[in-house]
Parts: structure tokens; sequence; C-alpha cells
């Protein structure tokens, strides 16, 4: 059961490097290829950009069944072929729960991973670093932070340790988490009990040589600026043409900002500040008992609710509460008679809605989520791990005077 539970919660694909992914595609394609109704599993890629335009066109006009399956497979083909760097991308967006859910092809896909990487599993512990991972979660005194492998270059240079508000090097990191006047950043980061230097020599970090000039090591003003921010979107976790919050680290696509930002604002170089900041700045809120905020309409208190909002779709990380279920759940429509889910609560938001009201429709999101599951315990363990993050927020914001 220990076992069973560790391979459950380690992610497949931070297991495996470049090479061995794009070789489990290979042989998976035609399987793959199989799936019944692979609309949603089309809009994933072209959402994510892992195929043109004029593709996903293409397929969206096939009517026959037989085409359908063997113009997927020449797609993946020309995944395997033309696109063999998007392979971990690839997998990482069909791998997601609300995909997976449509098509149960894919979740085998995930458990075969997981099964092989459990029979190859020797006498392994917490610190031992995982082949692929990317991130690690690091400490120096008091500060914690997590390091982006893809950021790191060296102790000075790549802004590569993400703390909750700010980016900044190991050197700096250090400096500011440790107490002792002579701190070394390879020594004295903790990385899960070691010092950072163990994952240089095990080939888990690559240090830059001084002589380096790539973007990292000498960047330009611009790139240097934008290191202060994140690469993705802090809503849904894509990239793509993102505004940075000029108080924090957060960055996010115009649309998935609370409220939604004017598009106008990708060229505009003045300040600006997003929601969380806003809501963390914010010292007065009106005096009232929770009972009559419950009553108040929405627009009353609309930074709370954007704020709670957003913090929700930050914290479904699988996006698994974010869109209709009764589109990607097969069987959801009818089992539960009133579905609901974080794009449709934030619709509503512009209507005649109360906080009360609001809140009971997110509680509706887990109690749904609940009935559905009741024997799909790893589904129902994801809405409820959600709906203690919510309560610890919900009390943060409504019930603190």
């Amino acid at each position: 059961m220990e076992l069973q539970t560790e391979l459950f919660k380690m992610n497949p694909l931070e297991e495996l490097d470049e090479r061995q992914l794009r070789e489990f595609f290979g042989r998976n394609k035609t399987e793959m290829s199989c799936m019944d109704n692979p609309q949603t599993f089309l809009n994933q890629l072209r959402d994510n950009k892992l195929i043109p335009e004029e593709k996903y066109k293409e397929m969206t006009r096939i009517t026959s069944i037989d085409k359908m399956k063997k113009n997927l497979y020449n797609l993946l083909c020309w995944i395997e072929e033309k696109q063999p760097q998007t392979i971990r991308l690839f997998w990482t967006c069909v791998f997601k729960e609300f995909i997976m859910t449509q098509y149960p092809t894919l979740k085998r896909l995930q458990d075969s991973l997981r099964k092989d990487q459990g029979d190859n599993l020797e006498e392994v512990t917490d610190e031992r670093p995982r082949v692929g991972q990317n991130e690690f979660r690091v400490i120096c005194g008091a500060l914690s932070g997590k390091l982006h492998k893809s950021r790191f270059a060296s102790g000075r240079c790549g802004n590569s340790i993400r703390t909750e508000d700010r980016w900044m090097s190991p050197v700096e990191f250090v400096e500011q988490g440790s107490a002792m006047p002579n701190a070394l950043w390879k020594r004295d980061i903790q990385w899960e009990g070691q010092p950072l230097c163990s994952l240089i020599e095990r080939k888990m970090l690559r240090l830059h040589s001084e002589q380096c000039d790539c973007p990292l090591c000498h960047p330009d003003p611009q790139a240097l600026e934008e290191q202060k921010n994140d690469d993705y979107c802090f809503v849904c976790g894509r990239l793509g043409d993102l505004v940075m919050c000029d108080h924090c680290p957060r960055s996010f696509h115009q649309k998935c900002h609370l409220p939604q930002l004017d598009p106008s604002i990708l060229g505009d170089d003045s300040a600006w500040m997003c929601t969380f900041c806003i809501w963390n700045m914010n010292e007065y809120l009106p005096r009232m008992t929770y009972e009559e905020t419950l009553m108040h309409p929405v627009s009353n208190h609309m930074l709370q609710c954007h704020y709670l909002l957003l913090s929700l779709y930050n914290a479904d990380k699988d996006h698994i509460f974010a869109k209709d279920p009764c589109i990607h759940v097969r069987g959801y429509s009818s089992q539960i008679v009133t579905p609901m889910w974080l794009d449709k609560i934030t619709e509503l938001l512009g209507q005649q809605y109360t906080v009360g009201q609001l809140l009971t429709d997110i509680q509706l999101i887990f109690s749904n989520c609940d009935q559905f599951n009741q024997n799909k315990p790893e589904f129902r363990d994801m809405g409820i791990k959600l709906k203690e993050f919510y309560e610890q927020e919900e009390e943060k914001v409504f019930r603190r005077q």
C-alpha cells in the first residue's frame, strides 16, 4: 500500500528523459489514434499550440470515423517527426485529469508509465532527485522558495529561485535567508537536507561557465526585467502573451485575470498591479458581520470575490473544476442534477448575484465531485483537497474583521 501511494503521487513525466518520452510516444501512436470522439483531445493540442491551425481545421472537417483514425495517426506521426521537442509538453497536456476522464486510453497510458517506474523502483528515499525534475524546493534559514532548473545559470546569473514575493538569484537568496556573514550559496542553500551543490554534482543542475554568453548569463535589459516575473500564467499555467504585475512575480493572460484586462494593456508600459497585490494592500474592509456579508450583492465585494476565485483557479492545477464537466466527463449530466464549475461562477459575477449565492455555488462544485466520484477515490480526493484550501481562503476573505 505504501508503494502504491507513492506511485500515485509521483508525476511519471518527471521520471523520464526526452528520449524515453519520445520512445513511449512512438509505441503508443496507434492506440491513441483509435480513441473515440477525439475532438476535445484535438482542442487541447490546438490550445497548447502543439498543432498548427490548418491541421486542426483539417481534422475537424473529417466526418468518417475510419478516416479520422487514419488522419489522427498521421497527425501524431507529424508531431513525432517534425516537432519532437514538444513531446514532453504533449504528454503534460493530455495527462490532465479532465482529458483522461474523457479518454480512458490516456489514463491507461499514464498508469502504464507509473507501473513501469514501480517495477524498476529501487530503495529510493525522498532525498534522491528524479531524472527530468525541473523544480526543487529549497530553503536557507527561514526563507523558502522553489528553484527552477530552466532559469538556473550560476550563483549570480539567472533569477532561478521563486519565493512568495519575488524571483532572485541563488546569491540573493542566500544573502536574504542566511544570518551568517560568510554564507555560500552552494553550501547554505538546502534541498531536502542537502547542500545545493549536491544537485550540481549529480548533474541535476548545470552550472554555466564564466565565459558563457547565453541569455541567462548576459541578458539584455528587457530580458533582465522579464526575469522578475513568472514565465507562465498564474491562473491557467500556460505560456503566451502575459501581463506582468509590477508589485509581485505573478503574470497573467489578459483574459485569465479577474477582472479581465483590456487588450491594450499588452502594449502598455505603465505600472500595473494585479488583484492579489491590491487585496494584500487593501487595509480597509467594510466592518460587518459574516451573515450581513452573505446578503450583499457581489458587486459590493468584487475585490474579495475576484481574489477568492483566482486563488481557486491557481490551486486547481489540473483545471478539473474550471470547465463544464458535462462536456468533458462522460455520464456526468445523467447523475448530477445541478452541475457547477468555476468558469460559470465567474460569468455569474456580472449578474444579480449575492455573496451567499457565490459561496453556495462553490460548495456545490465540491458536493457534486463527491457524489459523482464515490467509486473513484483519486478524483474524489482532489475535490476534498481543493475544498480544504477553499475553506481556508474563504475564512481569510470574508470572515476577517
